[in-house]
């Protein structure tokens, strides 16, 4: 019987150790499954968020379609880009103004217009003399041609 009792006992020593070792293998994946769950879980609310994120998205545009539509949108973009070549062209304007400034203030400048146009009234003025003149020195040639012969 002892040697009965001995092989009952060591049979239940193994078996309990068989138990033990599944057991902590159960325990094991169940360790792992409660962290795939975990992560899962972490996906999920990232997930959540990511939606919250796109119907805010998609409210903001249709409050920006309330207000232009996309070839609205397109055409303002069109007019943005023209102001800022118009934007260019008035600088270019203004750095050939500062440099026409360096030259000449615009006070010589008027003054350099004026004696122009006086030049111009003075070259009609003499021209008119000189037709005058030559008018009348043709009138007297003539007169004197009829006159003295």
């Amino acid at each position: 019987m002892a040697d009965e009792s001995g092989i009952k006992q060591n049979g239940w020593n193994e078996y309990s150790k068989l138990v033990l070792k599944e057991l902590q293998t159960l325990s094991d994946g169940i360790d792992n499954l409660s962290t795939e769950v975990a992560d899962i879980k972490k996906d999920i609310v990232q997930i959540k968020a990511s939606e919250d994120r796109i119907s805010k998205l998609e409210k903001w545009k249709d409050k920006v379609d309330d207000v232009a539509t996309p070839p609205q949108l397109k055409e303002i973009s069109i007019q943005v880009d023209e102001l800022k070549k118009l934007k260019k062209e008035v600088s270019d304007l203004s750095n050939w103004k500062v440099k026409v400034d360096e030259v000449s203030t615009p006070t010589q400048l008027k003054e350099v217009s004026s004696q122009v146009e006086d030049y111009k009234r003075f070259k009609t003025q003499a021209t008119t003399i000189f037709a005058v003149v030559q008018f009348l020195m043709a009138a007297i040639m003539f007169a004197m041609k009829f006159m003295g012969s």
